[in-house]
């Protein structure tokens, strides 16, 4: 099982992207930390079958990165709850 941080810049204003947070919430334990980032605890896929998976329900301009995220180097300004979500997953 391993926290994985997901973001994205969507080239669509007016496309509906329900379709791309429903399968970022299948993934597993799911928190949405800023607009186009969430924090997602996985248990049996790494990035690049993340990757696959979310890359059929986004656009060809949509852009998409997928990271690891562990406890060693982190830093960053963002609510309590999404620090003590990361803390209790890591």
């Amino acid at each position: 099982m391993a926290v994985y941080l997901i973001t994205y810049d969507l080239s669509s204003d007016d496309k509906d992207y329900t379709s791309l947070y429903s399968e970022i919430e299948k993934l597993g334990d799911a928190k949405r930390i800023l607009k186009s980032v969430w924090l997602v605890n996985v248990l049996d896929k790494n990035a690049n079958q993340i990757c696959e998976i979310l890359r059929k329900v986004l656009e060809d301009h949509d852009l998409l990165y997928v990271v690891k995220n562990d406890h060693v180097d982190r830093q960053g300004w963002m609510h309590s709850s999404n620090w003590k979500w990361l803390e209790h997953k890591i």
